[in-house]
């Protein structure tokens, strides 16, 4: 799983991008399935070359969820070095969803708390790069909405989303709206012809992002 030669164009967007945090929405292996390239090395003090830039892991805290390392990222040719912190979930199976969604929320959480007063761009990705990545933009986004004391829309969140990539939010129920509070919440199909079991599925996944935007609500409700 640690190839240097598929890994080395990631660490080079990192560098190119000038991103200081990396949210990994997906774990290496997935039912004996490779589903990405291990990037980075451990134990904490090793360090592995990908082409002229080396990563060393300064840090690294394992739960069973949640995945926090810090990284040195060094430019061995133009002798810069950057500091690059990195948050996975190892909770979220590929086509299904979270056993915990409190784990999720809270997850979120801490990836809103790294980036806040954050100029650099966060670089989000999970296996494909549409479906997770496309929630947690999604969730993240709401989350502000709420805060905010504004309706939250997901439609048009996500459309706006699919706009800059396409088919981002795997997960679909028939057109229908969800009133949590004042906040509206409407998911729809794109697809006219899924099958019985699909179309199940992605009614769990819908309802697991609603029920951590319901939790998310009354959490603040609380706190008011």
């Amino acid at each position: 799983m640690c190839s240097t030669k598929v890994s080395t164009p990631v660490v080079q967007m990192v560098w190119e991008q000038q991103s200081t945090l990396v949210v990994m929405v997906t774990t290496l292996l997935e039912k004996g399935r490779v589903k990405c390239h291990k990037y980075w090395p451990d134990p904490v003090g090793s360090w592995q070359d990908y082409g002229p830039l080396r990563v060393t892991c300064r840090q690294q805290e394992v739960t069973s969820s949640f995945a926090f390392r810090e990284f040195t990222l060094a430019h061995q040719t133009l002798e810069e070095e950057r500091h690059v912190s990195h948050m996975q979930y190892l909770a979220w199976p590929d086509h299904g969803v979270p056993d915990d969604p409190s784990d999720f929320l809270h997850f979120i959480s801490q990836v809103r708390e790294s980036r806040a007063g954050m100029v650099e761009p966060t670089i989000v990705h999970c296996s494909a790069g549409i479906g997770r990545t496309g929630v947690l933009i999604l969730m993240e986004t709401a989350m502000c909405l709420i805060e905010a004391n504004e309706p939250v829309y997901p439609l048009d969140i996500v459309k706006t989303m699919r706009d800059q990539r396409a088919m981002l939010i795997q997960t679909a129920v028939s057109t229908g709206c969800i009133p949590i509070s004042n906040c509206c919440c409407c998911f729809f199909s794109p697809y006219k012809n899924i099958k019985a079991q699909m179309f199940l599925s992605r009614i769990k996944q819908t309802s697991t992002v609603l029920t951590v935007m319901k939790q998310y609500w009354e959490g603040l409700a609380h706190q008011w």
